[in-house]
């Protein structure tokens, strides 16, 4: 963040599962399940770091 002068670190976590049954719609405003071929996910990740993640996980 050389905006601020600040350092951060970011920590995401990537779930990969395979649906049985959905319990409802997700309890967070704003958010929702989306339902996509692992093959399209990479595509729809905004950030390339989440891409290359992606990408390599798949491989």
């Amino acid at each position: 963040m050389a905006d601020y002068d600040l350092w951060a670190e970011k920590l995401c976590t990537y779930w990969v599962a395979r649906p049985i049954q959905r319990l409802g719609p997700p309890i967070e405003e704003g958010h929702s399940a989306q339902w996509v071929p692992l093959d399209r996910v990479a595509a729809l990740l905004p950030d390339p770091g989440a891409r290359a993640m992606v990408e390599r996980f798949l491989r």
